[in-house]
């Protein structure tokens, strides 16, 4: 017999002889009959040996070559790395394949025993060894993960994430695996995965109520997200809900965070979209100055764009209004749209295209959109057929057309004078409308473009109604764009 398949014959025999026969069987789903068989020299199946290394938490890397666990110093070789394990695995099950067991005995089943102790000594040593250094690596990955995250810069996060999630099969940190949860959220939302990012925060949600409850940071944050993704999700009234439970629940010293702000100002944004302007309006303003510096520019942001639905804004003023800049030209685009403003849209092209702008155009539609749109508004398109096609092309590319793209390319076409290609356009966005919901600004465009196409009698009577509501709810932007 062969010495490589000696060798894995002997390390079969020190799992097996560690624990019962039956427990070997009813892990494994073998007979004991069949065990028996195989300790007593038939062939010994490949599906065993996988069957034993995934219920006894065995590494395949020790058991088919002998060796401590498989070395992750460097993450950029993980995938490489990966590839070659797989390939010794399989030549290493069609050793065995063609192996045969025979019994031990006398001294040398002593023998056996004494090394079968050094051997599990030393493996339970480099399992300790490769968590820790994986936990660490691991880390450092997750770190650069939230940074790329907080950036948008989606392509290095989808390479870290594929790191990060291997990192994780080899160490069992529990604090680790729930910002693991978190980042993956993150990125699922970016990404528009809507789905899947429930999902994940669903879960992390789970997680945090269990480690304390939400009346800590942690359980509040992940509280906050799981809000904002409903409501991203277009599920506006489970986010409203969500986010009013927890806030309710909340103790008095939760109530001090600044955590607890930002949740009441992402509720505060949340009761704006869902018809509730003045109570919206109203908790933006308390909460805000309580929110961390960072949060504190998104929260005056939303501020900014609940004043300027109030009618209490001029739009060309708002340019100055603080908050965060990416944040705030998103709002300021999308309003101007709608108004059909070229001046605020020509400014807000300016910004997308300068480097600060880069994250807008990785979040909405109306970045990609603004420049044709204000060349279009002021007569300056050459070619508006053609702009518009770049500008469609440059969001599919950023991976976010949604229902909004139609309903801006409907808009972008009627100002272009191109009616029937607008009327084509406009249908398409009646059809993804109809399967999700969008803010209150982008379906006033849409309700616009209906009016100024030639609506049917329905979408009369949507919009009238659509438009009246905005009136009696404080709207007064929306309002006055009734045609």
């Amino acid at each position: 017999m062969p010495d490589d398949e000696r060798a894995l014959r002997d390390r079969l025999n020190q799992l097996v002889r560690d624990r019962s026969r039956s427990e070997v069987a009813r892990r494994t789903g073998t007979s004991l009959m069949n065990v028996s068989r195989y300790l007593g020299g038939t062939r010994v199946p490949a599906a065993f040996c996988i069957a034993l290394c995934r219920e006894f938490g065995v590494n395949p890397s020790w058991l088919l070559t002998g060796q401590g666990p498989l070395s992750v110093a460097d993450v950029a070789q993980d995938q490489s790395q990966t590839a070659g394990d797989l390939l010794k695995l399989i030549e290493a099950l069609g050793a065995v394949s063609r192996m045969r067991l025979g019994s031990l005995a006398g001294d040398r089943g002593l023998k056996m025993m004494r090394e079968l102790d050094d051997a599990l000594g030393a493996h339970e040593r480099l399992r300790a060894k490769l968590n820790l250094r994986a936990s660490e690596l691991l880390g450092r990955v997750l770190t650069e993960l939230e940074a790329a995250l907080r950036d948008v810069d989606l392509p290095r996060a989808a390479a870290l994430l594929g790191s990060a999630t291997q990192l994780a099969r080899l160490t069992d940190d529990e604090a680790l695996g729930t910002r693991l949860l978190a980042v993956q959220a993150h990125h699922a939302f970016l990404t528009r995965r809507m789905d899947k990012a429930l999902s994940y925060m669903r879960k992390r949600f789970g997680l945090a109520l269990a480690g304390g409850g939400l009346n800590t940071p942690d359980g509040l944050e992940m509280g906050l997200r799981l809000g904002l993704t409903l409501q991203d999700a277009g599920l506006a009234d489970e986010a409203q809900r969500t986010l009013e439970a927890i806030l309710a629940y909340a103790d008095s010293a939760a109530r001090k965070l600044p955590s607890y702000a930002v949740c009441a100002c992402a509720h505060g944004t949340i009761l704006v979209e869902n018809g509730r302007l003045p109570d919206g309006i109203a908790a933006l303003k308390q909460w805000t100055p309580a929110c961390d510096a960072r949060r504190a520019g998104n929260a005056l942001a939303g501020l900014m764009r609940a004043q300027l639905l109030a009618g209490e804004l001029p739009l060309r003023l708002a340019r100055d209004a603080p908050g965060l800049e990416p944040a705030k030209w998103i709002h300021l685009a999308s309003l101007a749209a709608v108004a059909e403003d070229a001046e605020v849209l020509r400014e807000g092209a300016a910004y997308f295209d300068s480097p600060q702008g880069r994250v807008p155009r990785e979040r909405s539609v109306l970045p990609h959109y603004a420049g044709v749109l204000a060349r279009i508004l002021r007569g300056r398109a050459q070619d508006p057929g053609a702009e518009l096609q770049r500008a469609k092309q440059s969001a599919t590319e950023h991976g976010i057309e949604t229902e909004l793209t139609a309903i801006v390319h409907t808009t972008a076409l009627r100002l272009a004078g191109d009616r029937k290609g607008a009327r084509a356009a406009h249908r398409q966005a009646r059809t993804a409308l109809a399967s999700v919901g969008t803010s209150i600004e982008f379906m006033a465009m849409h309700l616009r473009n209906a009016l100024l196409l030639g609506p049917t009698a329905a979408e009369r009577a949507e919009a009238d109604k659509f438009f009246t509501a905005a009136g009696a709810g404080g709207y007064r932007f929306i309002a006055a764009l009734r045609p």
